[in-house]
């Protein structure tokens, strides 16, 4: 009886070792539509620098199968893949510092990616944000955590005491699609931002197509296969941001089918 139960602990101890995540850059991957010259034109306009260069866009392949990850390993795979040498490579210059894994307390969002179609920004219209034109209602300035709240899609975003704000829901709010939009729309430091709304729906659409993988279902309807994770914090002994600006985004964007990992990444850089 003594030795079964020693067994069945050894077995235990097994079940419960997990390998770890290990992750490896591929800097041969290319983002076709990010790269192109109109989308670099209108990021570097948008104030994300030179060629974009704020905006970080890499991918890495896991070597580990990523299918179904419950919560709890989400957790541990954020943890890890920011703890990984290939990386931690990468981010250096980005002034991204982890310490260990079992030290990280990532704050991880989950978003939805079911919104896919361009319609999701009738809204913007219906909302009265813009015109029929297409021309964004502007508005009188104001400052929301180092964000000038300059228009009526920004009010409608960030402004919580707004009568607009609930022009979007909080699932609208929870879409990658919608996250991309108003990212474009903030822009960085030094953001000459665009009066109608055309161009940032265009390069949202080439966004989306860059980072997100799709199939088509048995309905013929497009859906994607990523998870999309929101990353807001690493912890407190770590550093995703230089600087604490509400403009700041992290992404992990799972293909689980190619194993692939792409990080999309931007940390406020002040203009002077």
């Amino acid at each position: 009886g003594v030795q079964h139960g020693r067994h069945c602990t050894v077995w235990r101890v097994l079940e419960d070792f997990q390998e770890p995540f290990t992750f490896h850059f591929l800097p041969e991957a290319r983002f076709r539509a990010f790269e192109s010259p109109a989308v670099q034109a209108a990021l570097t306009q948008w104030g994300f620098g030179d060629q974009a260069q704020q905006l970080a866009l890499y991918k890495f392949r896991v070597e580990q199968p990523v299918e179904d990850m419950s919560q709890q390993e989400l957790q541990r795979f954020v943890a890890e893949f920011f703890c990984c040498r290939d990386v931690r490579g990468v981010l250096q210059s980005k002034g991204v510092y982890a310490s260990k894994p079992e030290k990280l307390k990532p704050e991880v969002v989950e978003l939805s990616t079911q919104a896919l179609n361009m319609q999701f920004f009738d809204k913007l219209e219906q909302a009265g944000l813009v015109s029929h034109t297409g021309h964004i209602k502007g508005r009188i300035e104001e400052d929301f955590e180092g964000i000038p709240l300059v228009n009526m899609i920004r009010e409608a975003a960030f402004d919580e005491g707004s009568e607009i704000y609930d022009s979007f829901s909080e699932s609208d709010r929870l879409e990658f699609l919608y996250r991309i939009f108003i990212h474009l729309n903030v822009g960085g430091a030094s953001n000459q931002y665009e009066d109608h709304v055309e161009r940032y729906l265009e390069v949202t659409k080439c966004l989306i197509r860059d980072i997100l993988s799709v199939k088509t279902a048995d309905s013929g309807e497009i859906v994607s296969t990523s998870r999309v994770l929101a990353i807001a914090t690493l912890g407190e002994d770590s550093v995703l941001f230089r600087k604490d600006h509400a403009s700041n985004f992290c992404y992990l964007i799972i293909d689980p089918s190619m194993r692939h990992v792409t990080l999309w990444h931007y940390g406020y850089v002040p203009f002077w």
